[in-house]
């Protein structure tokens, strides 16, 4: 029913005639501060996931040893290896990153906030940026950490496949 309709921005008149309110171009893009906020949590969380998954993988790579160094005698861990470096370092750099650029989002989202709350003038490229940033790093971020998760758990070869390693309760459950 009409009655119930939220009419903040656009209304419909009894006779069902649509009417848009109208609204600076600012205001109407801080409408949707909402969920640029849950986007931020959301790249915060890709953060937190992906840095677990690495923190997981590290360690392993670190306690586990296979092979031999060149003296015949001393075992390598697997965490020597160039190649499992190249696969684990990225990704625990690049959970850094997104967890920065979470944390520097989330701030510009308060700022936003802030100066609606106190009805200050708001530019309108800055919201449209917040917004277009956090579009982008949404998007960028969780497609990174799943694959990096999926990747972590393949380095650790076939301990990473135990529910006891923790990275398929992890990946299962960032997926969803």
């Amino acid at each position: 029913p009409r009655r119930n309709m939220a009419m903040r921005f656009a209304e419909v008149d009894e006779t069902g005639k649509y009417r848009k309110k109208h609204v600076s171009d600012a205001a109407s893009k801080v409408a949707y501060i909402t969920m640029m906020q849950v986007r931020a949590m959301i790249v915060q969380g890709a953060a937190k996931a992906l840095a677990m998954a690495c923190v997981i993988t590290t360690r392993y790579s670190a306690v586990r040893k296979q092979g031999f160094a060149e003296d015949g005698k001393t075992e390598l861990q697997v965490l020597d290896y160039r190649q499992q470096q190249h696969r684990i370092f990225p990704l625990l750099a690049a959970s850094y990153a997104f967890y920065f650029s979470g944390r520097k989002l989330w701030t510009q989202l308060k700022n936003i906030e802030e100066k609606l709350i106190k009805a200050k003038p708001l530019n309108k490229a800055v919201v449209s940026d917040v917004h277009a940033t956090s579009s982008a790093l949404k998007s960028f971020t969780t497609t990174v950490a799943a694959d990096g998760i999926e990747d972590c758990r393949k380095a650790c070869g076939g301990h990473g496949f135990l529910s006891s390693s923790g990275l398929p309760e992890l990946f299962t459950m960032y997926l969803q």
